[in-house]
This record gives structure tokens, sequence and C-alpha cells, in this order.
């Protein structure tokens, strides 16, 4: 088996409940692996991975390895709080709303924080304050990444037309912070502002951060889970033991409200990629969400997004040099500014196109 094959019985060890179905993934994946070159996805989950086998009353294989990196876990978690809640500070302090988006409001929320590790710290302004807020993370010690430095230069405000998000890196602290102004995933930029309003002002507080550092919660904290999961693949897997862990206390309205927010933005598919991901890695759905999913598997719903795989399918006048750019821009519109006024969707669509050119003048190929 090759190391994708080795990382889903990995996975579905973590995520299902019976305990004779963990211990023979558990089993395969421990005897095919070397733990000198364990896959790093793998590697970032080493503190579930020990948390599930106490779950289930299993014994511990490699137990010096697990708690070398469980203990590196904890140290890098910390050492990222302890190095980004300065900066937080004086977003507050300026006047500046904050909310936690992914792993910090995910570990807010569930029961046992410590299995939940994060690489980078999420965090989510208003889009009229982002430039304020970058200004702030600069004289707090970051920077923003060299990829994304030119074309936020250059035009700030038709890069947050384009993006959801600018990486900033202090490379004195060796980490990194993902500056948000709106929800990736594809979620519609109507709820992207509806779920910001509600969770700046009734969110809970971040436990041991700053005052006012408010967290998501609830669906809007799962969905953005389930939309980060399909957009990143199999990164990690950690998504869907977010989902597993958010849900546990779930009724079925709950799930009828998570679905019908996807189905209201045009998301039907990443719905059903992301319950039959679970589906097949051993999460026990509800009978009434099982029940209403179509036949499988997975990969069937995955859709290509990007524009590579459109310009892999382009043909005729669509795959000339100086159209893609032109197609591009009404692909983007459509996928980040569906359900924008009119007048919206224009200043979206221009700044995509003019983005678009100066990545093909680049000889970039998209």
């Amino acid at each position: 088996m090759n190391s994708d094959e080795l990382f889903q019985i990995f996975m579905q060890g973590l995520l299902t409940s019976h305990a004779g179905e963990a211990e023979r993934c558990f089993r395969t994946w421990a005897h095919a692996v070397d733990m000198g070159d364990v896959d790093p996805r793998a590697v970032r989950l080493m503190p579930a991975f020990e948390a599930a086998l106490k779950r289930h009353e299993l014994p511990v294989p490699f137990p010096s390895h697990l708690k070398k990196f469980e203990r590196y876990w904890w140290l890098n978690q910390k050492w990222l709080e302890r190095s980004t809640q300065p900066a937080v500070a004086k977003l507050l302090e300026a006047g500046i709303s904050v909310v936690a988006l992914k792993g910090l409001s995910v570990c807010n929320a569930i029961e046992r924080p410590a299995i939940r590790t994060m690489s980078d710290i999420d965090l989510w302004v208003p889009e009229s304050e982002t430039a304020q807020a970058v200004d702030i993370m600069k004289w707090q010690g970051f920077e923003v990444m060299e990829e994304f430095a030119p074309d936020w230069t250059a035009n700030p405000t038709r890069f947050c037309n384009t993006h959801h998000a600018l990486p900033m890196r202090n490379k004195e602290l060796k980490m990194e912070v993902d500056l948000h102004w709106r929800l990736g995933g594809l979620i519609s930029p109507r709820r992207s502002r509806k779920w910001w309003a509600e969770a700046a002002e009734k969110g809970p507080q971040i436990e041991g951060w700053p005052a006012g550092l408010r967290a998501m919660t609830g669906v809007p904290l799962v969905r953005t889970v389930m939309a980060n999961g399909y957009m990143d693949a199999w990164s990690s897997g950690i998504w869907m033991l977010d989902v597993q862990a958010l849900t546990a206390g779930w009724v079925e309205r709950d799930w009828e409200e998570l679905r019908q927010g996807f189905m209201e933005d045009r998301r039907a598919f990443m719905w059903n990629w992301c319950l039959w991901s679970l589906k097949e890695h051993g999460v026990d759905l509800p009978e009434a969400v099982d029940s209403t999913l179509p036949l499988g598997p997975a990969h069937r719903f995955r859709r290509m997004v990007y524009r590579g795989h459109w310009n892999d399918e382009a043909q005729g006048v669509f795959a000339w040099r100086w159209v893609r750019p032109l197609r591009s821009a009404f692909r983007l519109t459509w996928l980040h500014a569906q359900g924008e006024k009119v007048g919206r969707r224009w200043v979206v669509f221009g700044s995509f196109l003019k983005q678009e050119i100066q990545q093909l003048r680049r000889g970039k190929s998209r």
C-alpha cells in the first residue's frame, strides 16, 4: 500500500466508534509504517491517535514516539498562542473586532482541545478594516508572505475582492497568522457577513486570550470546517475529526440547518462529498442524514474548481491564450460573488479580470 492508502486506513481507525474496527485499522497501519519516516499528515494526528487508543483500551505501539510527537504539538500550540496574543491585543485596542476561525475556534468548542493540533492561527477582521489590521500586524513583526506581497502592495482593495485571506509570517518567531476578511470554501459573501456579525457580537470568548477575541460556534463553525476540508482535499484529515467532535450532541434539526446552508449557496456537491467522506471513513451519521445522501462514492462529488482544470478542459476559442483570463474571471466571479448585487458582481469581475491578465503577463500558467 502507498502512503495515501495507509493514511486512509489510519483515518478510519481514528474516526470509527467500534473498537474492533479501530484495532484492525491501527494494526494494519502500525505494521506497515516505519516510525522514522511517518507520513507528515499522520505525524500531526499523533495526539488524536493516542486518545483513540486509550478510548478503545488498545495497546500503544511506538510509545516513546507517541509521547515525543504529543509533546511537540503541545509545545507548538503554546508557542503559537503566546506569539499571537500580543498582536491580537493590539488589534482589539485599536477597536478592531476579531473573530477566531478554524483550529482556534474548534479548540474552544471541543471537550479535549489538546488533541486538536494547529500549524497556524486564523483571525477574522472586518473587510473595511483589513488594511489597518495588516499595518498593526506589521508593527508586531509580521510580514506578508512573499508570494502574496506584490499583489497586496499593488492594490489592497483588488486583493480583498479576489481573495479571502492574507497569510502573514513572523520570521523571527517562525510562525504564521492568516488574516481573513471573508470565509473561504465557497461560502456565499452574504452568509459570510452574517456569520461575522453574529460571532463578533455573540460568539464565546476564546479562553486564555485577550478579552474580546470571539469564536465561531455551532452550525457556522461546522460549515467552515467542512468547506475547508473540501478545498484542501487530503491535506490532513483533521477536518473530519473536527466535524465528528463538533456534532457529537447534534439533533436532526442541526443537521438540516447545515444542509440547507449548502443548498442555498448552491453547493450541494460539497455537502455530498463531505458527508460521503465521513461515511466512508467510519463516522456514524444520523439515519435522517444518511438516508438523504445520493449514491456515492465521495469522489463523484469532487468538482474541479481551480483554474488549471478549466484551462485543461478548454476547447476552441476558449483555449486561446488571451481568452483564458476572461473565462477565468467569469468563473471565479460566479463562484465567489454569487448572490451579490449586480454592481458588486461587476466590481469583483473587474478585479478578477485584472488579476488574471497580470498573471498571464507574468508568464504564470493558471
